[in-house]
């Protein structure tokens, strides 16, 4: 099932308030996991360099 398929499932299955919530909740958790998981790796796993240390420009 790709994510257009799952999104118009929501819309079928969901009231509009309940999409959002979930949505939302969604976000929150990728978020969440996306923090963790750069802490762990450092930047030489792909974190954006804007948020990562000045090493970067080590590297040609």
């Amino acid at each position: 099932m790709t994510i257009l398929h799952f999104a118009g499932f929501l819309r079928v299955q969901l009231s509009d308030t309940d999409s959002i919530r979930l949505l939302l909740a969604l976000m929150k958790w990728t978020a969440r996991f996306t923090k963790r998981w750069h802490s762990k790796n450092g930047f030489e796993h792909g974190e954006n360099p804007r948020n990562a240390r000045l090493s970067y420009r080590k590297h040609p």
